[in-house]
């Protein structure tokens, strides 16, 4: 059981309708006296109810999914439909399209999948650069749950950090954007993570030539709330290190390199009531990347140690207010980090061998950024041909763009140490606090306006 993003909500008397948004709520107004909705969604079978109405309803459709796709005809096309839409270059990625497109080595992957849209450059092939429309790939916001994913790569960009078993839906905005999103230029990425069946158990494990997934996804209580939990590692450095353990068998120098990357997504949600809702969701992914060497008959090593990845965590609540307003509030955390440390033991010989004297240097760079935001958003529909986004968004900024530090030891002891530190835990802050109003019109069958601040 997961909501349905963008799904179809159709009177059938009258052929107009609305649709869900991103927490799969909708909202009908209709004159009392019997109606006849039809709910739809792509890859789900159509189900259509009829009701008596007088008074305000809520009405819940479970869709189920389509096993298997018999004869489809075609009645009737729209070639101008994209055009004629007030929001152009929209596009929804659903999770199952991202794992029915071929990819390389049996690695299926959401940004390589949007690379393959019109008005998309891939840069460097194989890797996942998103070039919308002529902007630098810096210039694309990506949202995981609405928080910011400021390092969107996995092994230099060969992989993205979006696990295709925790993906419910995304979003992709590569034309107009829509008021509520701000600080980028070429596109926008909206990702929604899976909620988690409410009824079953499912889960699945699946091993590639690269890396390993596990999913698990359940009810907490049945009906009421659920969990999902996706978890991927790559196995890269079990390759490299069975291989330096051949090489350095009959080798006086000792070599280790290695480079693993894994991601933990997890979301728990649960329905208080028809209408309240929560949820929390949480991911973190990081690669390590390990190169070093060791004397086998000397006491000198050398190794270069460099991790780096995301933490986020957001909170959420959703409410129906009535039968025109929806509202959600959420809490969001993020943060990227990057640490070097290098470390090189050896020897330096004054006049004779036996003069010689131990050095130890030691030398680590930190860099991290992260974020604390709050955002409060409200859906108003007063008619099924109109529809008003407004909300506030603050977000609390701590950047420590480099904090370099550099230490010497001389005979195992500290004596004349090298100690250089530059921007020592240098703290810079930004506050960022936003409105935003958006009005989406249907004047006429010709006409739509969407307009926004």
């Amino acid at each position: 059981y997961e909501s349905l993003l963008g799904a179809s909500v159709l009177v059938k008397s009258s052929r107009g309708g609305t649709m869900s948004n991103n927490y799969g709520f909708y909202s009908l107004i209709l004159p009392p006296g019997k109606v006849r909705l039809r709910a739809s969604y792509v890859g789900f079978k159509a189900m259509e109810i009829e009701i008596d109405l007088q008074r305000d309803t809520m009405i819940d459709f479970p869709l189920r999914s389509l096993a298997s796709l018999g004869e489809v005809v075609i009645r009737g096309t729209r070639p101008r439909y994209e055009i004629l839409s007030s929001r152009a270059g929209v596009i929804d990625v659903p999770a199952e399209r991202v794992k029915s497109i071929p990819a390389l080595l049996g690695e299926a992957d959401l940004v390589k999948t949007l690379q393959q849209l019109p008005g998309v450059a891939v840069g460097t092939e194989g890797m996942t650069g998103l070039y919308v429309r002529g902007g630098g790939a810096d210039e694309n916001l990506y949202l995981l749950d609405g928080n910011p994913v400021y390092h969107v790569n996995h092994l230099l960009g060969f992989f993205s950090a979006f696990n295709p078993d925790a993906i419910k839906n995304t979003r992709f905005y590569k034309g107009s954007f829509p008021a509520e999103y701000g600080g980028r230029l070429s596109s926008v990425v909206d990702v929604r993570m899976n909620d988690g069946n409410r009824q079953e158990y499912h889960g699945n494990i699946s091993v590639g030539l690269l890396s390993a997934r596990a999913n698990l996804e359940g009810p907490i209580v049945k009906d009421r709330s659920s969990f999902n939990v996706s978890v991927r590692r790559t196995g890269l450095d079990l390759i490299t290190g069975t291989a330096l353990a051949i090489i350095n068998k009959n080798s006086d120098t000792k070599e280790s390199f290695g480079y693993h990357f894994f991601d933990i997504n997890a979301k728990v949600n649960h329905s208080f009531s028809e209408r309240s809702r929560a949820y929390l969701s949480f991911y973190m992914g990081q690669d390590a990347f390990r190169q070093g060497s060791k004397e086998k008959h000397e006491d000198s090593d050398d190794m270069f140690l460099w991790r780096w990845g995301n933490l986020i965590g957001s909170a959420g609540w959703n409410y129906v207010f009535g039968q025109k307003l929806f509202g959600n509030l959420m809490v969001g955390y993020s943060r990227f980090r990057s640490h070097i440390r290098q470390e090189a033991k050896g020897y330096e010989i004054e006049g004779n061998r036996a003069e010689r004297q131990s050095i130890k240097r030691d030398s680590r760079y930190k860099s991290e950024m992260e974020d604390l935001s709050v955002r409060l958003s409200v859906d108003y529909s007063p008619s099924m041909n109109h529809r008003i986004r407004m909300g506030t968004d603050y977000l609390y900024h701590n950047f420590r763009p480099e904090n370099s530090q550099q230490r010497s030891w001389v005979n195992d002891s500290l004596v004349n140490p090298v100690y250089e530190l530059l921007y020592d835990y240098s703290l810079i802050k930004g506050h960022e606090f936003s409105l935003f109003a958006e009005d989406e019109m249907r004047v006429t069958d010709r006409l739509r306006v969407n307009a926004g601040l």
